[in-house]
């Protein structure tokens, strides 16, 4: 049986750059695949949009709406697309920004393509975070873009918060990397509308 993990407090940015850094370099890798310029997109705060946001420097003509305090520097320092930081309450440590204000300005965009990380993926399936502001804001994002993506990578899984965000079923696509076991990918292909795993 798979021990579930609870998160109860958000990991620091600094603390996830370290980890997984192979797999989140080739999720984003793969994820650039779905990405032609000229579009909108937005991208959730979390190291795997961070990778995915230093591949976007050669794009032309993109609107980038972001959470991520880390990836609008790095995109506004490194591209001459368009970025729209979502204006709200700062988490310390996490270099994301929370709260209301984010979630009403979210609800005036319709984007493209939307990019959704995670940092606890349940035994059903489901995203869960320990903060609560975050399951609205992630359900938004989800809901205001005509496709969304999914890119975690597996050591998410077996992982649970407190506050469910949604099922991996709500998503249109789901990058990830092949370090599930076989049983774990039957179900991922019986319940991701779109499953995309990378070596």
């Amino acid at each position: 049986a798979i021990k579930t993990n609870f998160i109860n407090s958000e990991i620091p940015y600094n603390s996830k750059m370290k980890s997984n850094d192979k797999e989140k370099n080739e999720i984003s890798k793969r994820a650039l695949d779905f990405i032609k310029g000229n579009e909108t997109l937005l991208l959730d705060a979390g190291t795997t949009n961070f990778a995915l946001a230093k591949r976007l420097r050669n794009f032309k003509k993109l609107t980038i709406v972001t959470t991520d305090l880390k990836i609008a520097v790095e995109l506004s320092e490194n591209t001459d697309n368009q970025i729209i930081i979502l204006g709200g309450k700062i988490q310390n440590k996490v270099m994301a920004t929370v709260g209301q204000y984010v979630t009403e300005f979210l609800s005036n965009f319709r984007v493209d393509l939307s990019f959704i990380g995670t940092s606890a993926i349940d035994r059903e399936y489901n995203l869960t975070t320990p903060t609560i502001d975050k399951v609205f804001i992630k359900r938004s994002m989800i809901n205001n873009s005509k496709i969304s993506f999914l890119l975690s990578d597996s050591s998410k899984f077996g992982k649970r918060s407190l506050n469910k965000i949604c099922n991996i079923s709500e998503f249109d696509y789901f990058i990830t990397d092949d370090k599930w076991d076989k049983r774990q990918i039957k179900e991922l292909k019986e319940i991701a509308r779109e499953l995309v795993v990378v070596k």
